[in-house]
């Protein structure tokens, strides 16, 4: 179902299952608990097979299983966007900062006096 849903087709949807993808990982690099190995067992061979599966073919099956997942389809897209994209993201945050800068110097001129106002605004024109 690549990018398929009920007949539309959209580049940007994307199917995956994380837990799939994430009983795969704890396989492969050997972090998973009795209770993860067990569950991952389970979906890959079925209750039957999965305490008598020997641990090579946890990890094959691990590796067809993360792949299947889309996971790694996701990181793939997700980073390639961040890449392509990370001049006009890092503007854009840029931006944001300095809009929310700016709100907390006229919430502070807000707050003074007319007075003072007058006077920060006499101190900035002599700056500029």
């Amino acid at each position: 179902m690549d990018g398929h849903l009920s007949g539309v087709t959209c580049p940007q949807v994307l199917l995956l299952s994380a837990q799939d993808a994430m009983l795969s990982r704890l396989i492969l690099r050997n972090k998973a608990g009795s209770e993860e190995r067990m569950r991952f067992g389970k979906l890959a061979f079925g209750s039957r097979r999965a305490q008598s599966t020997p641990a090579e073919e946890y990890v094959a099956a691990a590796k067809e299983m993360l792949a299947e997942s889309g996971l790694e389809q996701l990181e793939s897209k997700v980073l390639g966007f961040l890449y392509s994209h990370s001049g006009s993201l890092k503007l854009l945050s840029v931006l944001d900062d300095t809009s929310r800068l700016l709100h907390q110097v006229l919430h502070i001129f807000s707050c003074l006096s007319p007075f003072s106002q007058v006077i920060w605004a006499l101190v900035i024109s002599s700056c500029v």
